[in-house]
């Protein structure tokens, strides 16, 4: 069962557009207290939080909205007859900041990469305590800055609790039409007792007709027993498989790793490998090259050749 807590109902009004003195006030019960999820087991469920410090302080009915689901059934419902409001002097705050981690696309992506135009911001946010997406408008939202000031969005929608841990949760946010270049992007979080924490990665911007394969690598290197191959490039969503040839010193080919399914961000990897042969030999010591076949769903191309060391 998915459960939203609201706070009571606020005075909004509408905007008067023609000037006329027509401006309507209305109530709307939508600043959001807690989202979480429970088990339901034999039609009954459990759950239990901390109410976050960014609530109304007067007393009000809030409401819980209950959506529960399985693989044959849904179910909805609400319950809005019980009070809302005060504080309690007694909570011991816990002072710990929630973990940040942004990334483009997937977690594979590392700070300065390539992306196309559209890129998809991907946010990792952990902490001891829940982390606060109330939206009351006290500064305390979940918010990205995409270069400065003047591009600043409110994420707290976006974050989607994590089914195991209920003070971790996960932020998608599309990015549409960017310039080409250099482009930086920080995330800012709070937790429910209003401590926040910021991460900042950068990206690179290439058009994605300006098609882009750069920085296949492998790590470690040189390697003794296992390394991981990494490519980054802007063709997310188009690249359907791939493969790795890695070659010795005479030409013959050695190797042929497949990349079957691989990530709709903007890197591919880690794809592992454990330096044998396509026979299961070992290899022995020495310099080797290798390259990447890409398969895109049109067309297939060659990345450029890397060498590698093996102890």
């Amino acid at each position: 069962i998915q459960i939203t807590l609201l706070d009571k109902s606020s005075t909004y009004y509408t905007l008067d557009n023609e000037n006329n003195g027509s401006r309507l006030a209305f109530e709307q019960q939508k600043n959001i207290l807690h989202k979480g999820k429970s088990k339901v087991e034999n039609g009954l469920f459990t759950h239990s939080f901390t109410m976050p410090k960014d609530i109304a302080y007067n007393y009000g009915y809030g409401k819980l909205s209950y959506y529960a689901y399985s693989d044959s059934i849904d179910a909805g419902g609400y319950c809005n007859n019980f009070v809302v409001g005060g504080i309690d002097t007694s909570v011991v705050i816990e002072q710990t900041r929630p973990l940040v981690r942004v990334y483009i696309g997937d977690s594979n992506f590392h700070s300065g990469g390539i992306t196309n135009e559209n890129p998809e911001l991907f946010a990792i946010i952990s902490d001891n305590i829940a982390i606060n997406t109330v939206g009351s408008g006290l500064g305390h939202d979940i918010t990205a800055t995409l270069d400065n000031a003047a591009n600043v969005f409110i994420l707290n929608d976006y974050f989607v609790q994590d089914d195991i841990n209920p003070n971790k949760g996960y932020i998608t946010f599309p990015f549409t039409q960017l310039n080409p270049g250099e482009h930086t992007l920080t995330i800012k979080a709070w937790n429910i007792f209003n401590f926040s924490s910021s991460e900042t990665i950068t990206f690179n911007v290439i058009l994605k007709e300006t098609e882009t394969f750069a920085n296949l690598k492998n790590y470690p290197n040189p390697f003794r027993n296992t390394t991981n191959f990494f490519l980054e490039h802007n063709q997310n969503e188009e690249i359907v498989s791939g493969e790795i040839h890695i070659f010795n010193t005479t030409g013959m080919r050695v190797k042929t790793i497949k990349v079957n399914n691989p990530s709709k961000g903007y890197t591919l990897g880690p794809i592992e490998w454990n330096g044998t042969t396509d026979g299961g030999q070992k290899l022995q010591s020495g310099i080797y090259i290798y390259r990447m076949l890409i398969n895109k769903t049109n067309s297939k191309e060659y990345t450029n050749s890397q060498k590698l060391v093996i102890f």
